[in-house]
């Protein structure tokens, strides 16, 4: 047990997993928008790891602005993906997956973030597809086709038996 009595310094020793926030957006014509990470050359939404002081929709705003120059309005959660339970690549990460809207700017590139963007039917996505993003793929195309129930991934059972 961590807790002292004022059951405040549980928060300096308790670990926790990382948030990443995701973004997804999409065009007149149904089209996700993707971005191909500088470093790994994997295709992935606009995302960045949340960061203190910021809340989750506050990131989403951020890192589209950052990364790809466009100004969004974030309009709902989408779903939380727990990444230990991806099978090609677990992390002890949470994703938080947001549905934005363009509002503004024009899709310009922070070269240290993002070689190359694009709007992309679901049928002709590129590749190589980030192999940490889990579901993430139907949640988005599924978003932006107007599915209003957050995802997240189910309890398993061997980590939520009940006694008895």
């Amino acid at each position: 047990d961590l807790r002292d009595a004022d059951d405040r310094s549980i928060n300096d020793r308790y670990v926790t997993p990382k948030v990443g926030v995701s973004v997804v957006l999409g065009d007149d014509d149904g089209r996700l928008l993707l971005v191909r990470r500088a470093a790994s050359g994997y295709w992935y939404l606009p995302a960045g790891y949340a960061d203190v002081g910021y809340s989750a929709a506050e990131v989403a705003i951020k890192e589209c602005r950052e990364e790809v120059g466009l100004e969004i309005e974030v309009e709902r959660l989408i779903g939380l993906v727990d990444g230990l339970q991806n099978e090609a690549r677990p992390a002890p990460q949470y994703g938080i997956l947001m549905l934005g809207r363009v509002v503004g700017g024009e899709l310009r590139l922070a070269p240290l973030e993002c070689s190359d963007a694009g709007w992309y039917a679901r049928d002709e996505l590129p590749r190589p597809l980030y192999p940490e993003a889990g579901p993430w793929v139907d949640l988005a195309f599924e978003a932006l086709a107007g599915r209003v129930d957050a995802y997240f991934d189910p309890p398993r059972p061997a980590l939520v038996r009940h006694p008895g």
